[in-house]
């Protein structure tokens, strides 16, 4: 009985945030993962030309010992003896998702639509991790080392596409319900990626390795990545004329993401890095719920207030990091003929676990695997959403 035809544009993601963290160690260094690459692959820690494998980064900057006589690499922190260890992080940018959608319904009964996104993404992340030798720390120390500080900045953008169809049928004036399946989103993604390390290994000197220095080589990838289905169920139910509460149930399977890499700019195919990055997706992450609950009343013709609750499941198989994920918001809306303006407050409550660093311990100078300090930060986060749309 009724065609209809939108466009917007939709903030699905804001990356806006920072976290800090502190401790001290002795039972493992961050000097170790770049002992461990130069280990594994020595040709790359000995190269004289410029170079981006960490390997290298860690021996340039003199974080790594070369002894001639057993040909290895070794950390020249002595983290026995108590360093203390902080990791710095700053995020921003989000994900804007543009959208053309068509509904229609059949006798006022079922309501069907189709959505068309164009999704994109910025991102930026700058990192600084730093280690510095515990003031009681008596353990040998033949290089002198008193800290070291690890940066990283990556850039990503990238732009996708996905399709979303839905429909809903509407039991009697009360009572509707509905179902909607959302598809995968599609992208295609660039990431620029830029280390630097300076290292003070004694009194007087510091030695820095970075992009200015002409030592590091830039790190540029492209590559695709596909996001999970999502299946979607709800129902309402109106009051009359005084407003409505809305019920959702959102499945999705995360595990079945997946990355594609392209082969590399000498034409060498990346497939084994690429088997390697989607085994450790389906090895780390499950299916999860989400709920979302909301109401809405009529105050006056043309004002609406809100409350909602929403409860985002935990997507890691690993039950000891529980990233599940609370909303609470309130609204008011103002709907007056063809225009209408929305603005609501979601607050929302997560924890963050995460380990500064990977050590591979087949290619470290260790009796045994060291347990990697955690950190589990927790957030609190207050987003202000507004809606302005036009009916004609």
């Amino acid at each position: 009985k009724a065609v209809s035809f939108a466009f917007g544009m939709n903030r699905t993601a804001d990356f806006n945030y920072n976290y800090t963290y502190a401790g001290k160690n002795t039972t493992s260094s961050g000097s170790q993962v770049f002992e461990s690459d130069a280990k594994q692959y020595p040709t790359d820690a000995a190269s004289t030309g410029p170079s981006a494998a960490l390997g290298y980064i860690g021996a340039a900057s003199g974080l790594l010992a070369y002894n001639s006589t057993s040909g290895q690499y070794s950390s020249i922190v002595p983290f026995a003896g108590g360093i203390n260890q902080l990791k710095s992080t700053q995020v921003n940018g989000g994900i804007n998702e543009y959208v053309f959608s068509l509904g229609g319904n059949y006798k006022e009964k079922l309501m069907l639509g189709i959505t068309l996104g164009l999704p994109t993404i910025q991102y930026h992340s700058t990192s600084y991790f730093q280690e510095t030798i515990a003031s009681d720390n008596s353990a040998w120390n033949p290089y002198s080392f008193r800290d070291f500080s690890y940066n990283q900045a990556l850039d990503i953008t990238g732009s996708g596409i996905n399709v979303k169809i839905g429909a809903i049928y509407k039991v009697n004036d009360q009572f509707r319900f509905g179902v909607a399946f959302h598809s995968p989103t599609y992208y295609s993604i660039s990431d620029d990626y830029a280390p630097s390390i300076i290292v003070h290994s004694d009194v007087n000197s510091a030695l820095y390795v970075g992009d200015n220095a002409g030592a590091l080589q830039g790190n540029h990838f492209d590559y695709n990545f596909t996001t999970p289905w999502k299946e979607v169920l709800s129902a309402t139910y109106i009051f009359n004329k005084l407003g409505f509460i809305t019920a959702d149930y959102e499945y999705v399977n995360y595990n079945t993401m997946h990355y594609r890499y392209p082969a590399d700019q000498n034409g060498n195919s990346l497939q084994a890095e690429q088997d390697a990055m989607n085994r450790d997706i389906k090895n780390t992450y499950q299916a999860a719920s989400n709920f979302r609950l909301g109401a809405e009343g009529r105050i006056g013709k043309f004002f609406m207030v809100r409350l909602g609750f929403g409860y985002y499941g935990n997507p890691y198989k690993n039950t000891d990091y529980n990233a599940q994920r609370i909303d609470a918001s309130c609204g008011l809306g103002f709907h007056f003929h063809h225009f209408f303006t929305d603005l609501a407050l979601v607050h929302s409550t997560y924890q963050l676990e995460q380990q500064p660093y990977s050590i591979d311990y087949n290619y470290v100078a260790s009796s045994g695997a060291a347990t990697i300090p955690t950190a589990t930060t927790s957030f609190n986060i207050n987003n202000l959403a507004m809606t302005v749309g036009m009916k004609f």
